[in-house]
């Protein structure tokens, strides 16, 4: 039964991926999503999506959130990462709004973590969402709706970025911008960001590690 399902999810994903604009892109659920090989914090990340009329990720449900977290698992080979999700909120006290301005009306937070911050990340390790500062240097997804190519367009932010440690970003426009600010961190890894490519099809990652029933 596992392996009918696995075997039918896999078809799925082959079938659907060709609904996104470009032929790397990978369809999951009812987003098309990118994964940059580029680590930047929050502010930055947002701005790499918008600059390629994207949305910082949005996550609808389980399966979306199973699956991001295998694909930067296997791309990272790392055990255990975090990776920026379009998921903020203004303060502590207001309500967490995604990158393309909707409301979250599905949480997947890990209820072993308080949400004492402002920005949000995916684990790699269990798939649930934790808050960070945004300051952080980690791995991401753009998404968008290739039913509506506009949803895609970057929205109004959410942000007061006055408030946020490193200041206000400004956007890219080009893969040398991003290059540079990628260096400019100190503590990034460039053995692990310089030995994989960013991922292009199904096949470029075992089906193994897309998990079916973890996570719960």
């Amino acid at each position: 039964m596992i392996l009918h399902l696995l075997l039918s999810s896999v078809a799925l994903f082959h079938f659907t991926n060709a609904q996104c604009q470009q032929s790397g892109d990978q369809y999951i659920g009812d987003l098309c999503y990118i994964i940059p090989n580029i680590q930047l914090n929050f502010q930055d990340a947002r701005c790499y999506c918008h600059s390629r009329n994207k949305n910082l990720g949005v996550v609808h449900s389980t399966y979306q959130a199973n699956f991001l977290a295998s694909m930067i698992r296997t791309q990272t080979q790392a055990s255990e990462s975090k990776f920026w999700i379009g998921l903020n909120r203004q303060s502590t006290g207001s309500r967490f709004i995604w990158d393309d301005g909707t409301a979250m009306y599905w949480s997947n937070f890990d209820n072993n973590f308080p949400q004492d911050n402002l920005f949000v990340v995916e684990s790699t390790v269990n798939g649930k969402w934790l808050t960070l500062d945004g300051t952080q240097q980690l791995y991401f997804v753009c998404s968008y709706d290739p039913r509506n190519p506009a949803t895609g367009t970057a929205q109004p932010s959410t942000q007061d970025t006055s408030t946020i440690g490193y200041g206000t970003s400004t956007q890219f426009n080009t893969e040398t911008d991003y290059t540079t600010a990628s260096s400019a961190s100190s503590d990034q890894d460039s053995t692990t960001n310089g030995g994989w490519t960013e991922l292009t099809t199904a096949s470029d990652f075992s089906t193994t590690d897309i998990p079916i029933t973890s996570y719960t």
